[in-house]
């Protein structure tokens, strides 16, 4: 009874001090995931399709670290949260891909917003869903953004852009290797991987796979 006693007592103040226990923000612990692959005390990240800056992100715990970069997404809306909760990174209010412009289609919940028009036909039949309008939004290059900030290194890169992480990887010209990549992939099948293009490309780039959680593969870079 003793015993139990005291490892009763080691777990409260273990969990009150934070001990044997890591928060995670992400949808499936992606962040925890980084985290263990990538040491860096004070890394540098460029979150692509950020959306929230704290909730479902796959940056928020890195920043509470002290680790900051850039935040990417044409939802306008959020550069004053990221202002208010994270001030160390900087917002870009663009698309990413091909450079120039698209119509952006924006939902009463920003996870919906997209630039795809047939999935935003299907939203506005959401009868819980308001549909807020659509505004042309500037689409830029990864190459350019990265150019643009003189960024030169990248610890983490997260792509989430709902069905157009591919095109992101192809606007790139991997100047600047990023250490970990984490990015979603809703079709690939660890059975047939070749399948997949984000899978035969970042191979092809000298990344290895080394982690799935959820719809997101996670890459480190193998030249490191």
């Amino acid at each position: 009874m003793m015993h139990t006693g005291i490892e009763y007592l080691k777990t409260v103040v273990k969990l009150f001090l934070g001990r044997g226990v890591r928060e995670s923000y992400s949808q499936f612990g992606e962040d925890l995931i980084v985290q263990s692959l990538c040491k860096d005390a004070h890394g540098t990240y460029i979150d692509v399709g950020t959306y929230h800056p704290v909730l479902y992100s796959n940056t928020y715990a890195l920043y509470k670290k002290g680790w900051c970069g850039l935040a990417v997404d044409p939802n306008v809306r959020l550069k004053p949260l990221y202002a208010l909760l994270r001030p160390r990174d900087t917002f870009i209010s663009a698309g990413v891909g091909s450079e120039g412009s698209s119509t952006y289609y924006m939902f009463s919940d920003g996870a919906y917003n997209t630039f795809n028009a047939e999935s935003a036909a299907a939203y506005k039949k959401l009868r819980w869903l308001r549909y807020l309008g659509s505004v042309e939004s500037r689409i830029l290059s990864l190459s350019q953004i990265v150019r643009d900030n003189h960024i030169q290194e990248i610890s983490f890169l997260n792509i989430d852009v709902e069905g157009n992480d591919l095109n992101v990887l192809k606007s790139y010209d991997w100047s600047v290797r990023p250490k970990i990549i984490a990015i979603e992939s809703s079709d690939f099948n660890p059975d047939t991987p070749q399948k997949s293009e984000i899978y035969t490309l970042l191979r092809s780039k000298n990344y290895r796979l080394a982690a799935l959680s959820g719809v997101s593969l996670l890459w480190i870079n193998s030249t490191i």
